[in-house]
């Protein structure tokens, strides 16, 4: 049906031109250039020209006669009438003047003369044929054609057509007759009526007679008037074909070097082969496959185009059809014609190729010849049938597997997967297409695709990749993916700059994954070791046989040292190593809330508990403190059912934190699902690179993606072939992959402590509810102030962090010490006791030192004063900078120049000549030694960001001729046993944000904000609009989350942190002098 109207609404508009055309070919003498019509002139003044057009009429109903002048007046009114309905806005003026009935009347020839004498007929058949032509244009409005015709227009037309028998010499015939033509086209368009009135009134006889007419133009007009006479009439396509047998001579017309002919011809034919399946027949027979073939070469887009739709046609209904046509040579021509920048072209070659594509000589045929590209990039028209005709034709390709290497070298997976198909049969195709691929890639097919993978360029691997991790079969991935390294090519797009890439190789990678249901889903917990030592329910906080009790928010919980030691490897080591606990019978238990250790106990008695979603997170920290690895699977089922987008990124942390490998399994499943919601998020890079600068080749991907089929377990190791399969992508380590397996060796750490005075932390939510209270102490107690806070942190997980470059820093930065003359330690200056390393002065000796006390802006002028007179009594040269600003920069290099300025007058005493100043810069990570070295040379030399672990190895740089600087990635000691100062150095951002919980850091500087001098409550009052008074630390952030983050408590810590570290409470300094 598309193609019906598509066709119908080109024919008028072809009529249309042809007839404008010929109009502007033919002039009066004395009249103006048709090209600047004189009715342009008429259209500014339109009551003149309805008088004019009126007084047309008036002229032609007035002078029908054979006199010279009457000829003459009506020839020229004739003329003016065409004129005008020329423009079509015009048509209704001309109309509406009854211009209709006086020019049918002229479409005869006049009476003869009243005097008897046979004479010529003045200006005979120009009359007429300006007749014809104004009544063309009129007929162009599908609301006037019936109006013409009821004013008695056919019957003239029909003989206007046989004036070629009059014998005249003229060429004046020649022109009627092709006006006559013309205007029974436009009559007919569309109208089935008139179609009928035509054949009843005998026109169509000899309009195929004049298809043999000497003179091409009025063959041409003929075919047209055919054309449309045909279309969607059975009746008239009989009668052209089988009583005027019209066939021979369209053939002819076909081979024609005019390229007007041929289409008109062809257009001829494919109207009267539409849905006629006789006459489809006889067209064949009728020797028209070969011209109509040769037509699809034609330098006329049109022809083209109505060839290959007639090609279509001849191989929708015979089989033996498709394989002619193809061993005739239309495959390459139409595979050009997809180029073509016509889309009605592209679209009827593509419907063709269709067709010819259902059969399997030909699908080989069309991809030799290059079809599949094109195709394939037709997928992405906005045309809805050019899109439907091009994913058929591939559907049809799909079926030969030879075609299936090069349907995903090209990329066609993708676009079948991306593509924006709006009809429904496209998006059928589309999914028909998918699964045929999906059934040819075995065997040979899938030996080619592996073999493009490993041989062919970059972007074709990919596709390769991207295809099969859709397509291939599960048992096949493990051969695909990790022996033939489909994997890496995978994780590759990962890092990509490009959007699309990483998108598809997210999607590739969540396919991949979930194509084995084992990896799809959270497998419940594992069944335990050893049950038969479950002691039962009764036995749960039972003090029967109890021999020992732990104390946890106050509450005393009656425990059995064998059902422990059974089930737990923590309270094994505890129990039987060389530990406090291993006699005490009261075991405090300050880091685990009362419901969580009851939920965990219960779990070792039975063997079983029902985890809910609100202690999940609670108790899988007591289950990764005590080793409880069947314990761990369940609360990791439950949390990862409550995965979204708004928590992904805590969720990470939370699995990274307690090595829960099956949460972020599922973690690291939705990332991949919902890349398009997650890409946007700012702390998705930070979950894909924690680093922050990508991928490099310094720092290749690791990744293993580990898929197993059950039925290839058997050959792994015996440590691998514990779970039915692997799958674990750690994003934030580099794509490492980590066995599941639990590791004997792995360092135990136990946060017990014998009870004697112990007490709980007071920013904690319960803390002090059953237990002792400290002590209120004045604001200045800075010493009580450090005290307190040893107290607060107790109940905290270690801050511990030691990455690797530290260590392998530590050992250069030794051996570089002794080539320094000046050592320059940076500390940060609102802890400067923190920041210093216990071993500097080891490390130091007797070596010349400067101490830089960075950031000044954010403490106090009072503290400032403070620390300059402890160190100037220590002996220590200190220089306050603020690495931002550069202040202090310049009088640091002064200060270092000077206090080196005897190595050069040794040197000289020595003979020797003069060298630069070696001055080492040292310190903690992130208290700005880059940042000040940047000051000093006022150019970015050094990488520096406002984050620990950014400098990652040594760099000298020079400072003038007479100074060099040695800048070190931040050390620090391999074990930090003062967890005092790792808070302090965790709240100043001084360390890894791995290594502490956000939100318990965020609780305890609001505690000690509460209690400083310089903030009090009344500024966390002014910053968070929030009553601080009263409120524990931990309270106050979880408060401010519902304030201000709805409920968001990792986002209100963060805040709460980086609004200090960016001195936003004012001027503070976490550390006074020592008294």
């Amino acid at each position: 049906m598309e193609r019906s109207q598509a066709r119908t609404v080109t024919t008028r508009r072809g009529l249309k031109r042809k007839l404008e055309e010929d109009f502007r070919d033919e002039r009066i003498e004395g009249e103006p250039d048709r090209k600047v019509p004189a009715v342009v002139e008429l259209q500014d003044d339109r009551p003149d020209l309805v008088a004019r057009v009126r007084e047309q009429v008036r002229i032609l109903e007035s002078k029908f006669s054979s006199a010279q002048p009457d000829r003459l007046l009506a020839k020229q009114a004739a003329h003016g009438l065409a004129l005008t309905a020329k423009e079509e806005e015009l048509v209704d003026i001309v109309v509406d003047c009854g211009a209709v009935p006086a020019l049918v009347k002229h479409l005869q020839a006049p009476p003869p003369a009243t005097d008897g004498r046979k004479s010529p007929i003045p200006y005979e058949h120009e009359v007429e044929k300006y007749c014809a032509y104004a009544l063309g244009f009129i007929a162009i409005k599908p609301e006037y054609q019936q109006l013409v015709v009821d004013a008695g227009a056919l019957p003239h037309l029909v003989d206007l057509l046989k004036r070629h028998k009059w014998g005249s010499d003229s060429p004046a015939p020649d022109a009627v007759i092709r006006r006559a033509c013309d205007t029974i086209a436009h009559l007919a368009h569309e109208n089935s009526n008139i179609k009928n009135l035509v054949r009843i009134e005998g026109g169509i006889p000899p309009l195929v007679q004049l298809l043999n007419f000497f003179d091409t133009k009025v063959q041409i007009a003929a075919a047209g008037a055919l054309r449309t006479l045909a279309f969607k009439n059975d009746e008239n396509k009989n009668q052209i074909v089988v009583e005027c047998n019209a066939l021979p001579t369209l053939v002819l017309m076909l081979r024609s070097e005019d390229p007007v002919m041929s289409f008109e011809a062809v257009g001829v034919i494919g109207n009267l082969v539409h849905s006629s399946p006789h006459i489809k027949k006889l067209v064949l027979l009728a020797g028209a496959l070969q011209p109509i073939i040769g037509l699809l070469s034609s330098e006329c887009t049109e022809s083209q185009r109505e060839a290959a739709l007639l090609l279509g046609q001849f191989a929708a209904a015979d089989t033996d059809c498709k394989a002619h046509i193809a061993q005739r040579g239309a495959l390459k021509p139409l595979i050009e014609m997809l180029k073509s920048p016509d889309a009605q072209v592209q679209e009827m070659s593509a419907f063709t190729l269709g067709r010819l594509a259902q059969d399997i000589h030909n699908q080989a045929g069309i991809a030799h010849n290059g079809g599949i590209m094109p195709l394939i990039k037709l997928l992405d028209s906005k045309n809805i049938s050019l899109q439907h005709n091009a994913a058929f034709c591939l559907y049809g390709l799909a079926d030969n597997e030879d075609n299936t290497a090069t349907i995903i070298k090209f990329g066609g997976v993708q676009k079948f997967q991306d593509g924006v198909f709006v009809a429904q049969q496209t998006k059928e195709c589309v999914a028909k297409s998918l699964k045929r691929l999906e059934e040819k890639i075995c065997g040979q097919v899938l030996n080619h695709l592996l073999y493009m993978m490993r041989v062919a360029d970059k972007a074709t691997r990919r596709r390769v990749a991207l295809a099969l991790a859709h397509l291939c079969n599960p048992s096949d991935s493990e051969s695909i993916f990790i022996s033939n390294k489909g994997l890496e090519l995978l994780l590759g797009l990962l890092k990509s700059l490009q959007y699309k890439e990483k998108h598809d190789g997210s999607l590739a990678l969540y396919k991949l994954a979930t194509k084995v249901t084992s990896l799809a889903r959270m497998d419940a917990a594992p069944p335990s070791p050893s049950p038969q030592v479950y002691l039962g329910e009764q036995y749960v906080n039972n003090p029967t046989l109890s021999d020992i009790t732990f104390l946890v928010e106050g509450k005393r919980f009656y425990a059995h040292r064998i059902c422990l030691r059974a089930s737990s490897d923590a309270f094994r080591a505890m129990f039987d190593g060389g530990y406090r606990e291993r006699d005490a019978k009261d075991i405090v238990i300050p880091n685990i809330r009362w419901e969580a250790f009851e939920l965990m106990m219960r779990f070792m008695y039975t063997g079983s508990v029902d985890v809910t979603l609100d202690i999940a997170q609670d108790l899988l920290r007591a289950a990764d403190q005590y080793l409880l690895e069947g314990l761990k699977r369940l609360c990791e089922h439950a949390i990862a059912q409550d995965i979204c987008v708004e928590n992904l990124s805590l969720m990470f942390e939370l699995s990274e934190a307690f090595n829960a490998m099956s949460l972020q399994q599922a973690c690291i499943l939705f990332l991949l699902e919902q890349f398009e919601e997650l890409v946007e998020k700012p702390w998705y890079p930070t979950l894909v690179d924690p680093n922050g600068h990508g991928y490099s080749s310094s720092r290749p991907p690791a990744a293993q993606l580990l898929l197993l089929n059950p039925h290839s377990l058997s050959s792994l190791p015996e440590q691998q072939s514990e779970t039915t399969a692997i799958l674990h992508l750690s994003l934030r380590h580099g794509f490492s992959l980590i066995p599941t397996s639990l590791n004997p060796g792995k360092n135990l750490q136990f946060p017990f402590h014998i009870i004697g005075g112990g007490r709980a932390p007071s920013w904690y939510e319960n803390g002090g509810a059953n237990l002792d209270g400290f002590q209120e102490r004045d604001d200045d107690d800075w010493c009580d102030l450090d005290a307190e806070l040893y107290h607060w942190t107790r109940q905290l997980r270690p801050v511990q962090w030691y990455p690797g470059h530290i260590a392998k820093t530590e050992k250069e930065l030794k051996n570089q010490l002794k080539l320094m003359d000046v050592v320059i330690e940076v500390r940060d200056a609102r802890i400067p006791m923190s920041t210093s390393h216990p071993q500097m002065d080891l490390w130091l000796g007797n070596r010349k030192r400067v101490l830089v006390l960075n950031r000044e802006d954010m403490i106090s002028t009072a503290d400032r004063n403070a620390w300059a007179t402890y160190f100037a009594r220590e002996g220590t040269k200190v220089v306050f900078s603020n690495g931002k600003l550069g202040m202090g920069a310049m009088k640091l290099g002064r200060l270092a120049r000077s206090l080196a300025a005897d190595v050069n007058v040794k040197r000289r005493a020595k003979g020797l000549l003069p060298r630069a100043v070696r001055a080492g810069i040292v310190g903690y990570p992130n208290v700005g030694k880059s940042s000040l070295i940047n000051r000093l040379l006022k150019r970015r030399m050094c990488a520096a960001a406002p984050r620990p672990g950014v400098t990652r190895e040594l760099k000298w740089v020079h400072f003038g001729k007479d100074l060099e600087l040695l800048d070190s990635p931040g050390i620090l000691p391999m074990r930090i046993s003062d967890q005092t100062a790792a808070i302090k150095l965790a709240i100043c951002d001084d360390i890894g944000e791995r290594s502490y919980g956000v939100a318990d850091i965020a609780a305890v500087l609001v505690q000690m904000l509460s209690k400083l001098p310089s903030v009090g409550v009344k500024a966390l009052n002014n910053r968070y609009k929030m009553d601080a008074d009263g409120h524990c630390g931990k309270t106050y952030v979880q408060k401010l989350a519902v304030h201000m983050f709805n409920g968001d408590s990792h986002q209100a810590a963060f805040r709460v942190l980086s609004d200090f570290r960016k001195g936003r409470f004012g001027w503070i300094a976490l550390e006074r002098p020592p008294r």
